[in-house]
């Protein structure tokens, strides 16, 4: 079984991911959806910081795709 969690890490370069992915769209989604990560809170967590009302889903989806998005 962890071979297989091994196996799995390396066949999807999770190992990688912080150095090889590249968000190229991101100037373009910050537009139409904003957000920030303000800081932490007593306890440690990060404290995100979402706009529902301010976001524009349809040209958001123009700019990437869900799966980019997510």
């Amino acid at each position: 079984m962890f071979l297989n969690f091994i196996a799995q890490r390396k066949a999807h370069q999770v190992d990688s991911i912080l150095e090889d992915f590249e968000y190229s769209e991101l100037h373009e989604v910050k537009k139409y959806f904003d957000f920030c990560c303000h800081g932490i809170d007593k306890m440690g967590r990060p404290i995100y910081i979402e706009r529902m009302g301010a976001m524009d889903l349809t040209r958001l989806m123009q700019v990437t795709s869900a799966e980019r998005l997510i």
